[in-house]
């Protein structure tokens, strides 16, 4: 092979190299408008109307009950179901739920101390508290009535740089909150494949989000539910966007490179 011929060679090569190592920021913007030119410098004020559904309690699930109330002296009394004040009482709570919070049954209620039994299954969290509190109000003056689910965590897999499970204490969750307890997305995400497996009465339900398109703030998906799976799957064009296989690449060019400075000092001295 003639020296030039050669040298446009490993020049193809390298410029090869170097595109396939690149990822077009079409790629990696998330919510895009794919009307505009240049979706990652479009400063529009748009209003995506999300279809929130806030988690309700159903059976099974673990919740925390903290009752406060004040006596005609003003003096604090004790919390009949715990102070989770204490943070070594939190701390037991989120390590041993089951053991520290209470289960709804099957029925749907939960059993607290000196109250009894009282209905909470199918209700949101604020719809609980408001229930314990009209009950509570028939023993205690003016209780205060704080309800937590214990048992709310989400999990989060694949192309993120702290992938596992979460607990979960905003009711509020979406998925670029679980995404950004995880870490965030690594280079090698696809925004445009995210998954939600979602648990419901036995059925297993999946869901694709798109996170380029701008349009997702508007998928049911994208507000998390409790014991919510993430899985966020890699870019086709992994290879060469991984930094080990870009060195291999490196230094491959770097041996064609010196194999061509070889010939061609070979040929000069002939």
């Amino acid at each position: 092979m003639r020296p030039g011929a050669l040298f446009q060679a490993i020049g193809l090569t390298l410029l090869i190299a170097g595109a396939s190592g690149c990822v077009s920021n079409r790629k990696i913007v998330l919510f895009q408008n794919p009307a505009a030119f240049n979706p990652d410098r479009s400063l529009v004020d748009s209003v995506f109307t999300a279809k929130n559904s806030p988690p309700t309690l159903r059976p099974g699930d673990v919740i925390s009950v903290s009752i406060d109330h004040y006596q005609l002296t003003q003096t604090p009394a004790p919390s009949p179901v715990g102070d989770q004040g204490d943070d070594g009482a939190m701390f037991r709570a989120v390590q041993h739920p089951y053991l520290i919070g209470f289960t709804v049954s099957p029925t749907g209620m939960v059993d607290l101390p000196i109250l009894g039994m009282v209905t909470v299954g199918g209700m949101t969290i604020e719809d609980a508290q408001e229930s314990i509190r009209t009950i509570a109000n028939n023993f205690y003056a003016s209780p205060s009535v704080r309800v937590y689910m214990l048992n709310y965590t989400i999990t989060v897999l694949g192309e993120v740089n702290r992938p596992g499970r979460y607990p979960v204490y905003d009711n509020r969750m979406n998925i670029l909150n679980g995404l950004g307890m995880a870490g965030d997305l690594t280079s090698l995400a696809d925004r445009s494949r995210i998954r939600v497996v979602r648990t419901r009465d036995g059925n297993n339900h999946l869901f694709h989000l798109d996170l380029l398109d701008e349009h997702v703030l508007t998928d049911s998906a994208f507000v998390l539910q409790p014991n919510d799976v993430i899985i966020v799957d890699p870019l086709r064009r992994r290879k060469f966007s991984d930094g080990r296989d870009t060195q291999n690449v490196v230094n491959i060019m770097a041996l064609l490179i010196s194999i061509a400075t070889l010939i061609v000092t070979i040929n000069i001295h002939k």
